[in-house]
């Protein structure tokens, strides 16, 4: 099977790997709107040599939309910023070169991570839009807000996402990162 890509053939040997990443760019592609607004988060928050994207999804009582599922346990929460650590060490990240860009669904997970690694990693979180979750469906700030969250994840130079997040899945999918890694969790109803 052949398709175009900007004017290029590309063939049916193309991974489907790749084929998802076209597929999600295509599919989520943000308007100008939102263009402008990631575009102003990277110049305020991607302010060092290299970002790491860190993807927390806590679901549950700690998420800042309370949901049934919970994704992440407290001792899987407690042991990420060690694993932030190694594997910013393992990618010859520091706290000197390195920003951390921070998605999470959690207020309470970005005040932990925070206070574990302490003032000399910088982190960064987007506040343009409201933190929700895209059920909430009044208004379409949270869906923005995790699209916006999506392009800034992607566009960094190392990621962590949780395990069976879709939506880290997604991000995953479409990064340009050089170093990814997967941080399981576990999922659980409450």
């Amino acid at each position: 099977m052949l398709t175009l890509r900007n004017h290029e053939i590309i063939s049916s040997s193309d991974s489907y790997t790749n084929y998802k990443r076209y597929v999600h760019r295509i599919l989520l592609n943000p308007s100008t709107e939102l263009q402008n607004v990631i575009q102003n988060n990277k110049r305020l928050l991607f302010t060092r040599k290299y970002v790491l994207g860190v993807q927390v999804r806590m679901g549950g009582c700690l998420a800042d939309f309370h949901e049934r599922s919970q994704m992440m346990t407290m001792s899987q929460l407690r042991a990420l910023p060690h694993t932030i650590v190694t594997m910013m060490r393992n990618w010859n990240y520091n706290s000197n070169n390195t920003v951390i860009y921070l998605s999470t669904d959690s207020s309470y997970a970005e005040r932990y991570i925070r206070q574990k690694l302490g003032p000399e990693y910088e982190i960064g979180v987007s506040k343009t839009f409201k933190r929700s979750h895209s059920r909430s469906l009044g208004n379409d700030e949270p869906v923005k807000n995790a699209l916006v969250d999506l392009y800034l994840l992607a566009d960094t130079d190392g990621l962590i996402v949780c395990e069976g997040s879709g939506f880290g899945r997604v991000a995953l999918s479409i990064t340009r990162a050089r170093h990814t890694r997967i941080y399981k969790v576990t999922h659980s109803i409450i």
